[in-house]
């Protein structure tokens, strides 16, 4: 694995971490954790037009997250984990 792929991968998994204590992406359905991935879109958007480098940060992996967790619930992850594939 790459070492900024793991490295993202790492924040990936704090920001998720940090979640821990709300309602698991499992529960919610594509269109809704959709309407959340283009939000964090903006947000990123918006981040770049000022730059800040942790806002930046912050916002990719939440787009990172949103999308990570839309292929899991349309079970597209499972399936290549079990297999050996990721």
């Amino acid at each position: 694995m790459r070492s900024e792929v793991q490295v993202f991968a790492e924040e990936m998994e704090k920001v998720l971490a940090a979640n821990d204590h709300k309602p698991g992406w499992k529960l919610k359905g594509v269109a809704y954790l959709l309407g959340c991935l283009l939000a964090e879109v903006a947000e990123l958007k918006e981040a770049l037009s000022h730059f800040t480098e942790e806002e930046v940060l912050r916002e990719t992996i939440d787009v990172a997250n949103f999308a990570m967790m839309i292929a899991d619930v349309c079970g597209l992850l499972k399936s290549r984990a079990t297999h050996g594939e990721v």
